[in-house]
């Protein structure tokens, strides 16, 4: 059981690397590997989430984009299933899930649901929060699925899509 978290932040080093070299669909492969092996083992439920996160850019990165708005949607639902209130830390994913669901139905030209969603995610929020995230909603909505290349972009510039880093590195760490 001990060698098993290396065995973790070895594959999330091999996922890294895999991302870098833009090998999208063999990071893919290597991160069913390692959300498999962590349902079995219950890890907990960020870690899970880093993995799924990881899943949904590498999807969206390869144009599987119901795939992870499939990842996504799951991804809400193991939150509101929670029977506690969510932490802090917990409602600012959830709403960093939401906006990426946004995202993910502007590129899929669900232009209906992508206006829903847009309310929704605001209802989530504090009025602090509502009003630092209008602007960027505002922003994303005037993207079309033509134009998803930019909104990844876009997404990256805002702060939507540069996780992979930051997450492969928390994992390894929690995963050491």
């Amino acid at each position: 059981m001990s060698s098993q978290p290396n065995r973790f932040a070895y594959l999330l080093d091999q996922v890294a690397s895999l991302l870098k070299r833009q090998q999208y669909d063999t990071a893919l492969e290597t991160l069913h590997v390692l959300s498999q092996a962590a349902m079995q083992q219950n890890l907990q439920l960020i870690l899970q989430r880093y993995l799924a996160e990881l899943s949904m850019e590498c999807l969206e990165l390869c144009g599987q984009l119901k795939t992870a708005l499939d990842i996504c949607e799951h991804s809400i639902q193991q939150y509101q299933l929670q029977s506690e209130p969510l932490s802090t830390d917990a409602q600012k994913d959830l709403i960093t899930l939401e906006l990426r669901k946004l995202c993910l139905l502007i590129k899929l030209d669900r232009r209906n649901e992508a206006s829903i969603q847009s309310k929704h995610i605001l209802t989530l929020c504090s009025l602090k929060q509502q009003i630092s995230l209008q602007p960027v909603i505002t922003r994303l909505n005037r993207f079309s699925s033509a134009s998803h290349i930019h909104l990844t972009k876009e997404q990256k510039h805002i702060g939507l899509f540069h996780l992979s880093e930051k997450l492969i590195n928390e994992g390894a760490e929690a995963f050491s």
